[in-house]
């Protein structure tokens, strides 16, 4: 696949702390990718770098195959960055027709549509300001995508939400998935990041330590018996998965997902539990 997003050994100090230092990695056309990692990681850092809102010091980042050093311009670009809000003395109608207007492009009939989606079709004559968390980030999404964008960057697009809205977001981005866009996101909720990316690029103190291949990964299952002989009884038809033995009663199983069920029907084992542990989280809270 072709990158749509690459960075080459991007750098950044702010006086004479290292923010980003040789940080390189790539975005494929329709790829949903996600930046982990603690607070003060980097995370927002970088995409501040790839949408312009820092000036890098050395790197190299390229964007739809051009290189952003030689433009000011980031044509195809929709971002949410920081702490990103609309003019809250005007109302959702207005504020959509003012970012409309700036880039000369078509925006009507797609901003009905996503106000129509996001279930802000009523509050299009309330002035932003208003609005709860929520709300604002879903005018926020409107007016980023109402241009149909080739890529979309999110920074934390849930962490100041209730769970409502928090569900209501996530499941909007699997809807705009869906369209082919390219979508680069940072978060430090793993399942969150688990269920909208195919793979996630660990940071920590301003490096890239790691990428994980979320959909190729092996899940890890946690099987809680009956009793020791039932475990036994199981695990001797179970050779061919990795086994961690927890403790008399319970052990995990990792493998292949969809293996792993087949197995667990067939051997029909005596359970008492069975769990399905966080792939995203178990790879990297245990190499971390």
């Amino acid at each position: 696949m072709n990158a749509i997003i690459e960075i080459r050994n991007l750098s950044k100090k702010i006086g004479k702390k290292q923010i980003l230092k040789d940080v390189s990695f790539s975005v494929d056309k329709g790829e949903t990718v996600g930046l982990l990692g603690r607070n003060g990681a980097g995370k927002t850092s970088i995409l501040k770098c790839i949408t312009g809102l820092w000036i890098y010091d050395d790197g190299d980042i390229f964007v739809c195959g051009k290189n952003v050093k030689k433009s000011d311009k980031r044509s195809g670009i929709a971002a949410l960055v920081g702490y990103p809000s609309l003019f809250p003395n005007m109302t959702l109608q207005e504020n959509i027709d003012y970012f409309g207007t700036l880039s000369l492009k078509e925006y009507v009939a797609r901003a009905k549509e996503l106000t129509d989606i996001l279930n802000l079709s009523d509050v299009l004559n309330k002035k932003v300001g208003t609005f709860s968390s929520g709300m604002k980030q879903k005018a926020c999404l409107i007016v980023a995508l109402m241009q149909n964008p080739e890529i979309l960057i999110l920074d934390e697009p849930t962490s100041m939400l209730d769970p409502i809205s928090g569900f209501e977001i996530r499941e909007f981005i699997k809807s705009v998935k869906k369209t082919g866009i390219s979508i680069l996101i940072s978060s430090h909720n793993i399942a969150e990041l688990e269920g909208l990316c195919e793979r996630a690029v660990v940071v920590d103190n301003g490096q890239i330590t790691r990428f994980i291949d979320i959909k190729k990964a092996n899940r890890r299952f946690l099987l809680e018996f009956t009793n020791l002989d039932e475990m036994k009884k199981a695990l001797t038809k179970a050779q061919d998965f990795g086994i961690v033995i927890q403790d008399e009663s319970s052990c995990f199983l990792l493998g292949d997902a969809t293996v792993l069920k087949e197995f667990i029907i067939k051997a029909n084992p005596d359970l008492r539990d069975i769990k399905n542990v966080n792939v995203l989280e178990d790879a990297y809270v245990n190499e971390t």
